[in-house]
């Protein structure tokens, strides 16, 4: 017994140490330009912060990632935040997310008596070295599969092994970490539907194989399901704190269904291809991209494909099929993404990080079970599958090459999709830092974006910002204000700030003081919009700055007293704006 314990043990250092080194470039990447560096810019800023206000805020908003930002806060008050760091947490996570499918598969593959080691070990390294895995370690945003993986697996882990045995303290040890999944990323609640189903299908099989089912407790055979039913409740009870004045999320994902182009079957359409083209890439992965904005119609019969093959394994009802059946389960959120545009672009690998690990268990466990029954020699098998492994690490290995810049990423971004605006804009920005600047300024001043492209924005502040380094600062300012943009629109508050800090480039070219003076009310008028939009109460200070240079030392004395009164007790602010209210008002 000792022996094999050692064995497993090895085998799984043996895992962990292959998906280190694949990975181990990660380290070293750059923070990616798309929300990397809005986080980081966050961090940086980040005045204080309180667990109630994290979980239950009573605000309003679009995502409810408490456990995410948990960590985003660790990272701050451990280490900086430093991108290495952050980088080496992913990586750290995704090669635990790869043990426990090795643990996972281990759990199947006795049911069946499948004793070969060679079965979890395979299923570890397919998930662990998969191309599409490249997405959300290398993305330190893309952490949040990452932390769901960790905690759904461990449930998963738990039920496997807590059912056959029929645990009260195991199942209720799966529906904590089914819990705490559900605050790292939402699309893990999807999981409940088929966790349920496999929680009936073991049950059913349990009781096929008992001589006298009666004996059965009821009260065991339902509490599977009620402490399951437990997670979501406690998720959306959360959510509903946290969001007590709007909840963006939901609202889009509805009218993106329900509002608009009312054609259903157009809908019904897109919905199929969207959910073949994942089918498709959970087997055969490549192109990889980071940027797919179109997916062909050919895929609609791989989507309707799938959408049978779901019909039939609930028809079957069997434990090897409510697993696999976890994967569309998990996949059927990101089918909304297109429908409500609700992303930068309408599909994304990183939505098949979970799925991904339920297939290739499936199919490993199947795999062995049948080569055992035809008669093929195991080692062709072996050989076959280390094959797969081999091609599938060493793509994984380029892909991470490729994100360790964001000008490697983006230009093979352009170049697999030369129509996608947004990732036009970030390869010219990434031009631009590498010190190309005409080859940035042509993609810029080129990048037309359409108007109802909700990040079309950005392309236009950045041209913007490229016609004022040209010296026409004016023509810029104007180029942004013909836009007309709102604060219902996305990305507003970067909208604002690019004004301000363009303003404030015309105001130093200027000579007379009524123009000065014209320029800094307008800035004034700005940082107002600024502030009531963000709330940020460091505005309120940057306000009182602003009237003191326009010789308002009433307003200033009102503004500085404003941000005394509004800062958190740690902001370096508070202190110097509440002498200069002190200091002012004695003036006055």
């Amino acid at each position: 017994m000792t022996a094999v314990r050692i064995h497993r043990f090895y085998l799984a250092l043996f895992v962990l140490l292959i998906v280190l080194a694949v990975f181990y470039s990660t380290i070293s990447a750059e923070i990616l330009s798309v929300d990397d560096d809005q986080l980081f810019t966050y961090l940086f800023n980040l005045d204080g912060w309180s667990l109630r206000g994290l979980f239950v805020g009573g605000g309003s908003g679009y995502y409810y990632r408490p456990l995410l930002a948990l960590t985003w806060y660790a990272d701050t008050y451990l280490w900086g935040p430093h991108e290495s760091f952050m980088h080496l947490e992913n990586v750290l996570l995704h090669a635990a997310n790869s043990l426990l499918v090795f643990f996972m598969t281990s759990h199947l593959a006795a049911r069946y008596e499948l004793k070969s080691p060679a079965v979890p070990l395979a299923a570890a390294l397919l998930f662990g070295l998969h191309p599409l895995t490249t997405e959300p370690v290398n993305w330190i945003s893309g952490r949040t599969d990452l932390l769901a993986a960790l905690f759904l697996f461990s449930a998963m882990l738990l039920m496997l092994k807590g059912l056959p045995k029929n645990s009260i303290l195991l199942i209720g040890g799966a529906a904590c970490s089914f819990f705490v999944a559900t605050l790292a990323k939402e699309t893990a609640l999807f999981w409940f539907p088929a966790a349920l189903f496999f929680v009936y299908c073991v049950a059913r099989e349990k009781d096929h194989a008992s001589s006298d089912p009666s004996n059965r407790s009821t009260i065991r055979a339902i509490a599977p399901y009620l402490l399951l039913s437990l997670a979501p409740a406690g998720y959306f009870l959360l959510r509903h704190l946290a969001f007590r004045k709007g909840d963006g999320a939901i609202g889009l994902a509805v009218q993106g269904v329900t509002v608009g182009n009312l054609d259903v079957l157009n809908k019904l359409r897109i919905t199929l291809k969207v959910f073949g083209f994942y089918l498709k890439k959970l087997v055969l992965p490549l192109p990889l991209n980071f940027a797919t904005i179109s997916v062909s119609n050919w895929y609609v019969p791989v989507g309707i494909a799938g959408l049978l093959l779901c019909c039939w394994l609930l028809y079957r009802r069997s434990a090897t099929g409510a697993l696999l059946l976890m994967a569309p389960c998990i996949i059927a959120p990101a089918l909304l993404v297109p429908l409500g545009r609700m992303a930068w672009t309408p599909v994304a690998e990183r939505y098949l990080y979970m799925p991904l690990a339920f297939v290739v268990m499936v199919l490993v466990v199947c795999v062995a079970r049948w080569s055992g029954r035809s008669g093929i020699p195991s080692t062709a098998v072996v050989a076959l599958v280390a094959l797969i492994i081999a091609a599938s690490g060493y793509v994984t290995y380029r892909r991470n090459l490729v994100w360790q810049h964001n000008l490697t990423l983006f230009q093979d971004c352009v170049a697999k999709s030369p129509d996608c605006a947004p990732a036009k804009n970030e390869l010219a920005r990434a031009l631009q830092l590498s010190g190309k600047y005409e080859e940035a300024k042509r993609i810029f001043l080129n990048n037309d974006v359409p108007d109802t492209d909700k990040f079309r924005i950005v392309s236009e502040i950045n041209r913007a910002n490229f016609m004022a380094a040209d010296k026409d600062i004016e023509g810029a300012i104007a180029h942004l204000e013909q836009l007309h943009y709102s604060k219902s629109q996305p990305l507003y508050d970067q909208y604002l700030k690019t004004l301000l800090d363009l303003y404030g480039k015309l105001q130093a070219t200027k000579q007379d003081r009524a123009s000065r003076r014209q320029l800094q009310l307008k800035q004034i008028e700005l940082v107002k919009e600024l502030q009531a939009h963000t709330g940020d109460p460091y505005l309120l200070y940057r306000i009182g700055q602003l009237y003191v240079t326009a010789k308002d030392m009433q307003n200033a004395a009102a503004y500085f007293q404003s941000a005394a009164d509004k800062a958190p007790a740690s902001a370096f602010y508070r202190e110097p704006a509440q002498r200069l209210a002190n200091r002012l008002r004695k003036q006055e």
